[in-house]
């Protein structure tokens, strides 16, 4: 099946044990039947420690994790001892997989980086040129799309042209793309929408104290301006739409979507507007750990994402 990705997915390599948050740490790591196969068959010294780690629950296998929640293959240098003896073809799907995603079309595959990991957020956020989905492979077959695919696909472009003629002046942008799409943003003050995220499950801590934080600081955030950060932005606006408009289910679905690409962008926003207060500067880092923090608290779990699009839904 032909396969699709933002020009910029082939420029991206893990940083490894230079990665402030690895995704060796934290996270459920589930093991394909293909490689448990594989794993089952290793010798020797490392084979035992490999099967003695692994663990079945419900169907599922994972790796059983530390008591602070590492990869027990995860050395003291935070770098994968299954990468050092098995290779890189060795690694289970989701380690090899990460941080990508993919939107399944029916004659296409779109393939794309999640903003959770924190090298991916650097190189989504720092693109100069406009976004563009390209071939992962050379191929000149043409893809036969639905009707209803190709619609949404048109509606999307459409989102991006409005997001980049409005690039010095985004809410514009926004308040053209509700009219476009005959939809408003619901009318809530940002304590509600803290007390809605506060609701939902939280994976790190820090998430809840900013939340708190911004909470704190409604009057004095809504009066704050933040200079500079357009393009990056406009990157972080696009980046949402594309990751998914397409997996909507009906129109209003859509609209709850498009809905979530402002909201994650205003949150996002809000929380460098509130580290600007605090320390009188917010710089491209701290964007970026901002964006792979609402990525890791709401795109990466299931039942906070479809909280979210439920409360977007008017």
């Amino acid at each position: 099946m032909t396969v699709t990705v933002p020009s910029y997915y082939k420029d991206f390599k893990c940083i490894a044990d230079k990665c402030k948050h690895s995704c060796c740490i934290g996270w459920e790591i589930d093991i394909d039947d293909e490689t448990l196969d594989f794993y089952k068959s290793v010798k020797g010294d490392f084979g035992k420690r490999l099967n003695s780690y692994i663990k079945s629950e419900s169907g599922i296998n994972s790796f059983i994790l530390d008591k602070n929640e590492r990869c027990p293959f995860l050395n003291k240098d935070n770098l994968c001892d299954i990468y050092i003896e098995l290779g890189e073809n060795n690694l289970c799907q989701i380690c090899t997989d990460h941080p990508r995603f993919r939107n399944y079309l029916s004659d296409c595959i779109e393939m794309g980086l999640g903003m959770c990991c924190e090298e991916a957020a650097r190189l989504i956020l720092s693109q100069e040129s406009k976004f563009k989905m390209v071939f992962l492979k050379e191929e000149n077959e043409e893809i036969d799309l639905t009707e209803d695919e190709e619609y949404i696909l048109n509606v999307r472009e459409d989102l991006y042209s409005i997001i980049y003629e409005n690039e010095n002046d985004i809410e514009n942008g926004i308040n053209e793309i509700f009219d476009f799409m005959e939809y408003s943003f619901p009318d809530k003050s940002l304590s509600q929408w803290v007390d809605l995220l506060l609701n939902l499950e939280i994976l790190d801590p820090q998430w809840k104290t900013l939340l708190e934080n911004i909470k704190s600081k409604e009057n004095e955030i809504i009066k704050t301006g933040l200079e500079g950060f357009n393009r990056e932005f406009i990157n972080l606006i696009i980046y949402f739409l594309f990751r998914h408009m397409v997996n909507c289910s009906d129109w209003e679905d859509l609209c709850a979507r498009v809905s979530f690409s402002v909201f994650a962008y205003r949150l996002i926003k809000i929380l460098c507007i509130n580290k600007l207060i605090e320390s009188e500067e917010c710089n491209f880092e701290d964007l970026c750990e901002y964006a792979r923090l609402f990525s890791s608290e709401i795109e990466y779990s299931q039942e906070n994402m479809d909280a979210v699009l439920d409360m977007l839904k008017t």
